[in-house]
């Protein structure tokens, strides 16, 4: 297995896509060992953070190198639809489950949700990135980041990003015919889903709004988000109600 040293001598912000994505993959590798036990994991992670905090040179080039990563490759898609089937048929979907488990990826890509299958592919990863106590998930975030509050901001704008696209795919799900037809008539007259598009962006509107203030959240933000949520609650109902379409007939 790779050391730590060859790993932290190899980081290099100016290599090519895939091998950047490389090294993560190995770091990852690295992390997790021999996978004896999430605090194991953890530990190897604290060890670091340590050693690039250490190395006022290495610490210069791990920052470039993930100001390149977050530059060249679209984290909203691992926010938006990692984990969600992107198709409504059954067949086109299985068949692409099927693609990714028995052909290999390649590390040259844009996507992060296919970066995120390759650098954490194991169950452990889960585990072990579930056991990291806040204290050090805030003290990666400063060895990242030279400009905090840049890239707080970024990440804010990438967040919504995402939460308006998955608003737009339940919105379009809602609207499918396959769906539509099938759902009790009061929830079609009601209109759950065409309110949706406006209810994320007045929550895109108020959360911005709120960021530029030192107090948090404001009463405003917190009622977008309680409208938003309680308009998910009536799509969610109203998808429930094909259930008893298909058992009637």
């Amino acid at each position: 297995m790779t050391t730590l040293p060859d790993l932290l001598n190899t980081l290099d912000d100016q290599a090519s896509l895939a091998n950047r994505h490389v090294w993560l993959i190995s770091l990852m590798q690295w992390i997790r060992g021999d996978e004896s036990t999430p605090e194991a994991a953890v530990s190897r992670l604290q060890t670091f953070i340590v050693a690039v905090e250490e190395q006022p040179e290495l610490l210069a080039r791990l920052r470039a190198w993930w100001q390149v990563l977050m530059q060249t490759v679209d984290v909203t898609t691992l926010l938006a639809d990692f984990g969600f089937a992107p198709r409504t048929a059954f067949v086109s979907e299985l068949a692409e489950r099927l693609r990714r488990k028995m052909l290999p990826s390649t590390p040259e890509t844009r996507d992060a949700s296919e970066l995120f299958l390759l650098a954490a592919p194991r169950r452990f990863d889960a585990q072990w990135m579930g056991a990291i106590a806040e204290p050090q998930v805030q003290r990666l975030a400063r060895l990242l980041s030279s400009e905090p509050a840049v890239d707080t901001l970024r990440w804010q704008h990438r967040v919504m990003d995402a939460l308006a696209y998955c608003t737009a795919q339940i919105q379009a799900t809602g609207f499918a015919p396959e769906l539509r037809l099938r759902m009790d008539a009061i929830t079609q007259d009601s209109r759950v889903f065409h309110a949706l598009a406006s209810d994320v962006d007045k929550l895109r509107i108020e959360f911005f709004n709120s960021a530029v203030k030192t107090e948090g959240t404001s009463p405003a933000l917190d009622a977008a988000m309680a409208t938003y949520r309680e308009r998910l609650d009536a799509c969610r109902q109203a998808v429930n109600s094909v259930y008893t379409h298909l058992e009637d007939n």
